[in-house]
């Protein structure tokens, strides 16, 4: 007996029995429509030239979106085009190539600004993290600070092995090893951008909460930490839970108070 389905030119199983059809065909004709071939499925896109893999209505993804933003497939421009093992056309850049003849940084800017070379040039990327730290450093004063990327609090990040950490948590870890489960790393220099690992130290939540420097601080009411104004005279207040210190006459007098206090309090993590 027959298993596959009666209708011409289709080899699928069959699902009724009764009228030897398979599930496609059978549906076909409960629908009250006359018998059709089946379409084949798609699996690249169906314009001319383009071999980009299927996405739906016979078009790759790229080619479907143009016709539904244009009405035509063949609108504005070519599609982006790969070219393994190739690097951007932008002088100097040697990165991967991406589409169109540029890296994914500088086709980003042709489509943002029209520009490739629009905007501050871009930073050259590393899979070696020794390498970037040693390209994205430089003295600064004292410090040795990150020219890389910065979080929004001033903060560097540094990526090894495919995860983005603080850079001056990896300045600390290659001098010194592993940070231990818990710690944190302070500045004492209290510049978040510095990887000198002779300005970092471990410290607890605590210790590390205490060492602040007032420097662009807007949530402290005055220009110095702990001090604040009360009446006509000035107040100072110390640690999480804002303890008492006292009140005094002159800005100066409660300065120089709120100084001692948080020493004798926090010792080397006083801050400022």
């Amino acid at each position: 007996m027959n298993s596959t389905c009666s209708f011409p030119g289709c080899d699928k199983p069959i699902k009724s029995r009764k009228d030897m059809l398979c599930g496609s065909h059978y549906a076909q004709k409960r629908r009250g429509k006359p018998l059709a071939p089946l379409r084949k499925p798609i699996y690249v896109c169906t314009v001319e030239g383009c071999d980009n893999p299927h996405s739906y209505g016979g078009h790759c993804k790229g080619h479907a979106n143009r016709l539904e933003r244009t009405g035509d497939v063949q609108a504005h421009i070519p599609l982006a085009t790969k070219r393994p093992g190739a690097v951007c056309d932008i002088n100097g850049c040697g990165q991967p190539h991406y589409a169109n003849g540029y890296c994914a940084g500088h086709k980003s800017r042709v489509s943002r600004l029209g520009d490739p070379m629009a905007d501050k040039p871009l930073q050259a990327r590393y899979t070696d993290p020794e390498e970037a730290f040693a390209a994205r450093t430089q003295p600064d004063g004292d410090c040795l600070v990150w020219t890389g990327p910065l979080e929004h609090n001033g903060y560097g990040t540094i990526q090894r092995n495919g995860i983005r950490i603080k850079s001056h948590r990896y300045a600390w870890e290659r001098a010194n090893g592993p940070i231990p489960r818990g710690m944190y790393v302070d500045h004492i220099c209290w510049n978040r951008a510095c990887v000198k690992a002779e300005h970092l130290r471990l410290a607890t939540p605590a210790q590390n909460s205490a060492n602040l420097s007032t420097t662009g601080r807007a949530s402290e009411a005055t220009p110095v930490r702990n001090v604040r104004r009360s009446g006509d005279r000035w107040e100072v207040r110390v640690g999480a839970g804002g303890d008492h210190v006292g009140y005094f006459d002159t800005f100066e007098e409660a300065q120089q108070a709120a100084e001692q206090a948080r020493i004798d309090r926090f010792g080397d993590y006083a801050g400022r």
